[in-house]
C-alpha cells in the first residue's frame, strides 16, 4: 500500500517511547518570566458599554463548541454573531511587544476587550520560544499575533472558513480566535498553541522569502507533526492506541485535516514524536527540508509513516516500502 503525497496546498504548518520536549523545570521559562522591559501596552481608547455587555454575555465554556459552529455558518451566509462584531478599524486595540535574545520581536495586538489574551499570550512567548530553541528553530523576521473579535474577522483576514479552526498562520501572521473558543486557554495549553504558531511562522522563515514559503512548502502532515511535537502537544492528542486501532480499521483513509482534524493531528503527531524520540529533534527540521524540496514523506521518515506507531524504531527502508493512509496535505 503506497503512501501518497499530494503537492503541497496547506500551511507549513509517537510511539512507544514518545519524546517529551518540555524542558526540566529548572530551565524551562514560565509565563512569569516574560521581561516586563520588554513589554510596551498601548490603550487607545475606553470600552463602549455595548462592547461590556457584549463580552459579559459570551457563551459558558461548555456551550462554546455549539456557539462557534453558528457563529462560522453565518458568516458562510454573511452576517455575523449576535450583534457583537466590531471593524478592526473601530475597535479600542491593545498591543505589546517581546523580543527573544538574539532574535525578532513578536507583537500581539487585539481590541481592549481581549486585553487579558493579549497579556496571557505574550506571558506565553518565552517558554514557547525555548520549546522551539530546543530544536535549533527560531524566527528571523518580526512576527505579529492577532486576536481577533469574532469569527467574521477572522474569516476575512485569512480566507480560512473550516469551522474547526481556531489559528493560521502565514510568514509574519499569526491569526488567533479569543481564548475561550479553544478546548483549553489554561496557562500550559496557551504555552503550547503560542509555540505552536511560532513553530508554523519560522518554517514559513526558513525559506529565503515569503514567496519561497508559498512555492515549497512541506506537506501538512509533517508540518502539523513536527509543530505538534515541538510544542509538546501530546497530552492533548487522540492517544496512540487509538490512532494504531483506526489504521487497522481503515487502512485507506485519506488523513484530512479540516475534515477530521482529531486523528490527523493525532497521527502526525504520534509519527513525528516517535522520529524525533529515535533519531533527535534535528531530525524534525530534516523531514521538513527534505519533503519541502519534493521528496516523499516515506522517504524523508526511512520508514512508512505506520511503522513508526509500532513498538521501537522501524528500520530504514530507503523509501522503498510504504504502508499507511496518503498523508499529503489537506
Amino acid at each position: 500500500m503506497h503512501v501518497r503525497v499530494r503537492a503541497p496546498g496547506g500551511d507549513t504548518r509517537g510511539a512507544a517511547a514518545a519524546l517529551s520536549m518540555t524542558p526540566p523545570e529548572s530551565t524551562m521559562p514560565t509565563m512569569a518570566d516574560a521581561p516586563t522591559s520588554h513589554v510596551v501596552a498601548h490603550q487607545q481608547a475606553p470600552r463602549a458599554r455595548g462592547e461590556a455587555a457584549c463580552r459579559a454575555g459570551r457563551p459558558a465554556p461548555r456551550r462554546a463548541a455549539m456557539f462557534m459552529v453558528a457563529s462560522w455558518w453565518l458568516v458562510v451566509v454573511g452576517s455575523t454573531h449576535g450583534g457583537c462584531a466590531r471593524t478592526a478599524a473601530s475597535a479600542p486595540m491593545v498591543a505589546t511587544t517581546w523580543t527573544v535574545a538574539g532574535g525578532a520581536p513578536v507583537a500581539v495586538r487585539g481590541s481592549r476587550r481581549l486585553s487579558a489574551d493579549v497579556a496571557a499570550i505574550t506571558r506565553a512567548l518565552p517558554a514557547a520560544a525555548a520549546r522551539l530553541a530546543r530544536a535549533g528553530l527560531r524566527w528571523h523576521t518580526p512576527i505579529e499575533i492577532v486576536l481577533h473579535d469574532d469569527v467574521a474577522s477572522f474569516v476575512r483576514a485569512t480566507g480560512r472558513t473550516t469551522s474547526t479552526l481556531r489559528a493560521w498562520t502565514t510568514w509574519r501572521t499569526v491569526h488567533l480566535l479569543p481564548r475561550w473558543t479553544w478546548a483549553s486557554a489554561s496557562e500550559p495549553a496557551t504555552v503550547a498553541r503560542v509555540a505552536h504558531e511560532l513553530c508554523h511562522a519560522a518554517l514559513h522563515q526558513r525559506h529565503p522569502d515569503e514567496t519561497a514559503a508559498l512555492a515549497r512548502r512541506a506537506p501538512r502532515f509533517v508540518t502539523e507533526g513536527v509543530c505538534s511535537v515541538l510544542a509538546d502537544q501530546g497530552a492533548e492528542r487522540m492517544p496512540i492506541a487509538s490512532v494504531r486501532a483506526r489504521l487497522h480499521e481503515q487502512p485507506d483513509e485519506r488523513v484530512d485535516f479540516d475534515a477530521d482534524p482529531v486523528f490527523a493531528y493525532g497521527y502526525a503527531h504520534h509519527v513525528f514524536a516517535a522520529l524525533a524520540a529515535c533519531r533527535g529533534p534535528a531530525a524534525l527540521l530534516a523531514a521538513v527540508d527534505d519533503t519541502a524540496e519534493g521528496g516523499r514523506v516515506e522517504a524523508a521518515l526511512g520508514a512508512p509513516p505506520a511503522d513508526w506507531l509500532r513498538a521501537g524504531c522501524p528500520p530504514p527502508t530507503g523509501g522503498g516500502a510504504t504502508d499507511g493512509p496518503p498523508v499529503g496535505p489537506s
